[in-house]
């Protein structure tokens, strides 16, 4: 008899066992990430409903596959990596893109993990289809290079009289070059070597009218991001040259401090010279109320870290109010009436958009310190 209640006990607990299995294997085929179970070598064993309709294979067609057979964009090296890194214990997140049956492919996010079953080793990976979340970032993206081309040309706007007056200082120097060339020439005897000297001078500021106007069609037009080795000092210098005439005007003496030997970093030149320009534009408001004699600017590059350079500006207006830090980058957030609010917050999206950071700090005793750190592509 107790044998008979034992065979009943058993029975109902492998019932049970496949109740559970049955609710288990519900669950997972209804998840909205596809599941993809593997042996220790990475071939499929199993998959789930969303693995299927995601590929478009059928079960039977995914089992027995290998990663590499629908992973569309992982080689064999970072696959090495990622099993590496799993068996040391570590689960690991990535993006990648799946391959369809049809050939098309689509962005997922991919979990994986490894887990032991009695004496065997299993891995599993779960991927979540991020096509939507790609397609936000991307319309993100395009409103913030929109907005950042606007701020560019209101930027540019409020440079205008600087503009006129760096392209105007190469003009004037044609046009009495070619004066002077003219009376060398007509002279009697002729000054042919005075006239080949003012014909040099005239090439040469034709070359330094044609580099303004280089720089402003850069800054203004609305071009695609790109992504180049650059030279931080070459653009801080770049900049300057746009503002040092505007910064005269306003009676603000400018220091450079730029380090030497700098490594290159990896961005959109455009969109760098936003910022430094932005940073040297607000010092610049910021220092007219102070007098003549007080405005002073100074810009300074060097290495933050092993693989950091650092941006500085230093402005001498208004001590920064501590508590109001926060709040200069956000939004619309502006201390001037006409001002739109938008230049500190489109720097420091910039920024960001280049794994940098962007901050600002009081000046003791007076004024503002804005700095931002770039990644460099040292080897």
């Amino acid at each position: 008899m107790a044998f008979v209640l034992d065979l009943s006990e058993s029975k109902r607990a492998e019932e049970r066992l496949r109740a559970s299995e049955t609710r288990f294997r519900t669950f997972v085929d209804h998840a909205t990430d596809a599941f993809f179970l593997h042996t220790d070598d990475l071939t499929v064993i199993d998959v789930n409903r969303q693995a299927c309709e995601s590929l478009g294979y059928s079960r039977e067609e995914l089992i027995g596959m290998h990663p590499r057979d629908f992973d569309g964009a992982i080689d064999e090296k970072a696959l090495s990596t990622l099993v590496d890194r799993v068996d040391a214990g570590q689960p690991m997140t990535f993006e990648t893109l799946h391959r369809r049956k049809n050939g098309t492919t689509f962005p997922v996010e991919v979990r994986v993990g490894k887990f032991r079953q009695e004496e065997q080793w299993f891995r599993l990976s779960l991927a979540r289809d991020i096509t939507d979340r790609r397609q936000a970032e991307d319309a993100i993206q395009l409103a913030r290079a929109e907005l950042a081309h606007v701020s560019r040309l209101t930027t540019m706007g409020e440079l205008v009289a600087s503009i006129a007056h760096e392209v105007r200082q190469p003009l004037t120097g044609l046009v009495s070059s070619g004066n002077a060339c003219l009376r060398y020439l007509d002279a009697d005897p002729r000054d042919i070597v005075s006239a080949r000297r003012a014909i040099e001078r005239m090439i040469s500021d034709a070359f330094r009218a044609s580099e303004v106007i280089d720089r402003i069609r850069a800054m203004a037009k609305k071009s695609p991001e790109r992504r180049d080795r650059l030279n931080v000092n070459d653009i801080v210098s770049e900049t300057i040259a746009l503002v040092s005439s505007d910064l005269e005007r306003s009676a603000v003496s400018l220091r450079t401090n730029l380090s030497d030997g700098l490594p290159p970093i990896v961005g959109d030149q455009v969109q760098i010279q936003q910022v430094i320009l932005n940073l040297i534009m607000n010092a610049n408001d910021a220092m007219a109320a102070m007098p003549k004699g007080a405005r002073e600017l100074i810009v300074s590059t060097g290495k933050a870290a092993p693989n950091t350079v650092l941006v500085a500006i230093r402005d001498s207006g208004p001590i920064l109010d501590l508590a109001k830090i926060g709040d200069i980058f956000e939004a619309f957030y502006s201390t001037k009436p006409e001002g739109m609010g938008m230049g500190l917050p489109i720097s420091r999206s910039i920024i960001e958009a280049h794994k940098g950071q962007l901050w600002a700090t009081p000046n003791a005793p007076h004024g503002a310190i804005f700095q931002f750190t770039l990644p460099t592509d040292e080897k």
